[in-house]
């Protein structure tokens, strides 16, 4: 029997965040998980050391889960619009083990989501995605709604999902409205650099990301409509949505779910600490810096943009005094707005008839100002 040595790292080269792995049958090879440049891919290295090498190109969909079977190896495969499958990878191409979905799907108009990039004014490469609504005609104009992804340590990639928090793009796109996804600085599958440089500037920078996502896709499509424009998101994202509230006047409306609002109060009553002392650059007693800068709250002054805030009232990562304090300024200060809170939920919308209610409200917020 093998005795264990002493540990080699063979991706010390690769600045990519692995998030899951497995080990080829024969214990030669390891297949990596991992986010890279706006896809979630899969990837192999030999376990002696050498190359990271991708297993299937980028363009389409979203692989994870790559397991060693008989012959090969499986993965997970799936898109915006298409629910999770089993494929089996082959080279350059892989072949569908599974198909649950496929006649539902063929009755959907949802065309697969369009990527571009940008660089940005501090010099980074941004991708983005674009997804069109249903029976898209380029020759009408189009409001915008700009998706933006929470974490902050995460990204948007052609993958499916649901619910509250992370948005389906093709469900917000239903309406009628194009879809910008921007991977802001501080998302994932980028390096870590472009990971780190969220930290001390946790608002302002990714912000500045995202409006000029928003004048990209303005200036490559003339169907998008500029002057009306909304953006959501929940949790870091809703974070985002608030400081935009108060540092912008580009948006006919927001949403903002389960968005941290008071930097001092959150984090008094959240069950974080240490990571956003890390954030912020100091201690909370110390003041000052991001603390005071880069909290919503300062700038509250400045809001006039009608704002949907939906919370969960069992949120203990961003507690329901956040949405409220943000309300209450809100219509102290008459600006068009709305609280729906969700008694039976945290910080996700989960429950199947809450997540209903929850698309609702936000498909309504929207129509009645795009």
């Amino acid at each position: 029997m093998a005795e264990p040595g002493q540990g080699r790292i063979v991706t010390a080269s690769w600045d990519r965040l692995i998030s899951a792995f497995s080990i080829s049958t024969d214990g030669r090879t390891a297949y990596l998980d991992a986010l890279d440049d706006g896809f979630a891919r899969v990837f192999r290295v030999p376990t002696a050391g050498g190359a990271v090498e991708p297993m299937m190109p980028a363009g389409s969909g979203a692989y994870r889960t790559a397991t060693p079977i008989e012959g090969g190896v499986a993965a997970v495969f799936e898109r915006a619009i298409q629910p999770p499958e089993i494929v089996r990878l082959e080279g350059n191409r892989h072949v569908a083990l599974t198909s649950f979905n496929a006649e539902r799907l063929a009755a959907i108009d949802a065309p697969d989501p369009s990527h571009f990039w940008f660089t940005s004014a501090a010099g980074r490469r941004i991708h983005n995605m674009l997804i069109l609504p249903p029976g898209f005609d380029p020759k009408k104009k189009y409001p915008l709604v700009a998706l933006i992804h929470g974490g902050p340590a995460t990204a948007y990639t052609d993958a499916f999902s649901y619910g509250a928090f992370w948005f389906h793009m093709h469900l917000l796109a239903t309406p009628g409205y194009v879809v910008v996804a921007t991977n802001y600085m501080g998302s994932l599958g980028l390096g870590e650099e472009f990971a780190e440089s969220i930290e001390k500037d946790v608002l302002r920078g990714p912000a500045l990301d995202i409006l000029a996502g928003i004048d990209e896709a303005i200036r490559l499509h003339p169907f998008i409509d500029k002057d009306r424009l909304a953006a959501v998101s929940g949790s870091y994202g809703g974070y985002l949505v608030n400081w935009l509230i108060g540092t912008t006047k580009r948006f006919k409306c927001l949403v903002s779910h389960v968005g941290p609002f008071n930097n001092e109060a959150q984090y008094g009553t959240n069950d974080g600490g240490l990571e956003r002392e890390i954030r912020m650059g100091a201690p909370i007693w110390e003041k000052g810096g991001q603390w005071n800068d880069q909290s919503p709250i300062r700038y509250s002054g400045n809001f006039s943009t009608p704002t949907l805030i939906t919370h969960g009232e069992r949120d203990f990562r961003v507690p329901l005094g956040e949405g409220l304090t943000h309300f209450k300024i809100l219509q102290r200060r008459k600006v068009p707005s709305r609280f729906v809170v969700f008694p039976d939920e945290g910080h996700f919308v989960g429950r199947a008839e809450n997540t209903r209610v929850f698309w609702r409200e936000v498909k309504a917020w929207l129509a009645k100002y795009l």
